[in-house]
């Protein structure tokens, strides 16, 4: 079944410090994502997106401030990245 051209993949704030297994946040969210078994679901919609050549959108929220990330154990700044490739190597 072809795709629609109007068809795309948005994932809003995929922030390691709520999916990597040293998220600041994950001890209060690890049994709902192996509950729901998260992490399977987001690299399947993402591999069969990629097959299917339908468009991945990643939503943001980045932040300006100075010091505003500091504590945070496995944030991840856009504007640090030198390359596509590199940016999505962190979700694998």
């Amino acid at each position: 079944m072809p795709v629609p051209l109007n068809t795309a993949i948005i994932l809003i704030d995929p922030y390691n410090d709520f999916l990597h297994p040293k998220g600041k946040l994950t001890p209060r969210l690890a049994e709902s994502i192996k509950d729901t078994d998260t992490i399977t679901h987001l690299l399947s919609l993402v591999a069969t997106a990629r097959e299917n050549n339908i468009p991945i959108f990643y939503g943001l929220h980045q932040q300006i401030k100075p010091g505003f990330l500091a504590g945070w154990s496995e944030f991840f700044s856009v504007s640090t990245v030198n390359s596509r490739a590199e940016y999505l190597s962190y979700f694998y």
